[in-house]
């Protein structure tokens, strides 16, 4: 991955902050919400994904709303 798209654990903590906003993810509101270019909000979409944080359907799962709660 290069580092114009890579996602760090700080970034991953932002997007599951914003679990107690927002029911469901997508890409575009993780644009929006951290300030960031589509290509990182994709990749940030695809690892929130890949760690078990949010389904296929971008909700977010009991692991998200545990840890934001």
């Amino acid at each position: 991955t290069c580092s114009s798209v890579a996602v760090n654990d700080a970034l991953v903590a932002q997007a599951v902050a914003l679990a107690t906003e927002h029911s469901v993810i997508t890409s575009e509101i993780l644009q929006k919400r951290l300030s960031i270019k589509y290509p990182r909000a994709l990749n940030l979409y695809a690892t929130l994904l890949e760690q078990g944080w949010i389904d296929d359907a971008g909700n977010w799962t009991r692991r998200a709303n545990g840890r934001a709660a």
